[in-house]
């Protein structure tokens, strides 16, 4: 499969990611895996906000950036969020929450970006929305480093 790289972002450098999804449905996280392991990341994905924290506490990876969904069984993106960002040991990775009431809901978007979120991403998006906010999350996280 060839590498999704935008054209205006073809002459940055490439980065190397490991990165964590969590969405309740299959064919959106399948899609987003997809996405980011074309573009060069290793990716996990998982089913719901609890595994992907059960994944960061006793799997410790070492991930560079999560991408959660907002609306999961389990536990919510705004549950995982707050607990990543309140944990000393994970809150300097970054964060893309994932929703389709982003446009909707002014507020929710609000409301996510004081809890520390690095970017908010509204469903559908396409390959080079993801590739950009993967990419400013990540400046964004390095920059507080």
């Amino acid at each position: 499969m060839q590498e999704i790289i935008p054209k205006k972002l073809e002459n940055k450098e490439k980065l190397s990611l490991r990165i964590l999804v969590a969405d309740d449905q299959k064919v959106l996280r399948d899609l987003e895996k997809g996405i980011l392991e074309d573009m060069g990341h290793k990716v996990e994905a998982v089913e719901n906000g609890q595994l992907l924290m059960d994944k960061l506490f006793k799997e410790n990876q070492g991930f560079d950036l999560i991408i959660t969904d907002i609306e999961m069984p389990k536990k919510s993106g705004i549950e995982v969020l707050r607990e990543i960002k309140y944990n000393p040991n994970l809150s300097k990775i970054p964060v893309i929450v994932i929703s389709a009431n982003f446009d909707s809901d002014e507020k929710l978007k609000s409301s996510v970006l004081e809890l520390g979120a690095s970017a908010c991403l509204k469903k559908p998006f396409g390959e080079e929305e993801l590739y950009e906010v993967v990419e400013q999350a990540v400046e964004q996280s390095e920059s507080v480093k």
